[in-house]
């Protein structure tokens, strides 16, 4: 076997002066040109769409059905490949003024003032159901394009643990689970009151809490319990 393997390799070289393999055909292609263009429309116009929905609308040039694979594929051809969608709030045209007007006000500043922020948030997490994760078929830099938005409000439901962490500069707070629905008492007595004001004095008295506008975090007794208590 090794010879006759020397041998072709000589008589290669001896017609090509090279020993790599020869072009070949390879397999048939089962989509036109045509077909080509129509798959790469359809994931244009919708990124989320499937590949096996598109297979199944989809006949090849022998009337044949043609694989998921296939418009994968295709799909690659044209630079579009399965990516995980990022996933945004619903933002508004004012939602995204205010978010651009924060960050012009705040791109000025100095790391020293940063570490004077102590940022919080909360994440439910579901556990009796899928998590509904979902891909989409997008090009490289498209990640936070209109398009590939995964767009999502609040979710809820039995079955779930929500969970409450800060961090700021060289510290954080412990991960607090909350029981049941996120109120604004609950807030005040279960994470204002036992972390998050006593880490903001025990560290800094000028450190600013930075929370988003949930309405359990922005219920005027629990700023004004703010206030008052780092006061």
């Amino acid at each position: 076997m090794l010879v006759q393997s020397i041998r072709s390799l000589r008589r290669r070289f001896a017609q090509t002066r090279s020993t790599r393999d020869l072009p070949r055909s390879g397999r048939p292609r089962v989509t036109s040109r045509a077909q080509d263009h129509y798959i790469l429309n359809q994931h244009l116009r919708d990124h989320f769409r499937t590949a096996t929905a598109t297979a199944a609308v989809t006949l090849s040039t022998h009337n044949n059905r043609i694989s998921a694979q296939t418009v994968r594929n295709r799909l690659a051809e044209s630079g579009l490949h399965g990516r995980r969608p990022y996933v945004g709030s619903v933002l508004s045209r004012r939602h995204r003024n205010n978010r651009e007007q924060w960050a012009l006000r705040h791109k000025n500043w100095t790391r020293q003032r940063w570490r004077t922020i102590h940022f919080t948030d909360e994440s439910r997490f579901v556990l009796s159901r899928a998590d509904g994760r979902v891909r989409l078929y997008g090009r490289r830099n498209e990640r936070y394009a209109d398009c590939c938005v995964l767009q999502r409000d609040r979710f809820g439901g039995g079955g779930s643990v929500m969970v409450l962490g800060g961090t700021a500069y060289g510290y954080r707070t412990p991960l607090v689970v909350i029981d049941g629905n996120l109120n604004a008492q609950k807030y005040r007595e279960d994470i204002l009151g036992p972390h998050a004001v006593p880490l903001l004095q025990a560290h800094n008295v000028i450190t600013t809490l930075q929370q988003d506008n949930a309405t359990s975090h922005v219920a005027c007794v629990n700023l004004e319990y703010i206030v008052f208590t780092k006061s």
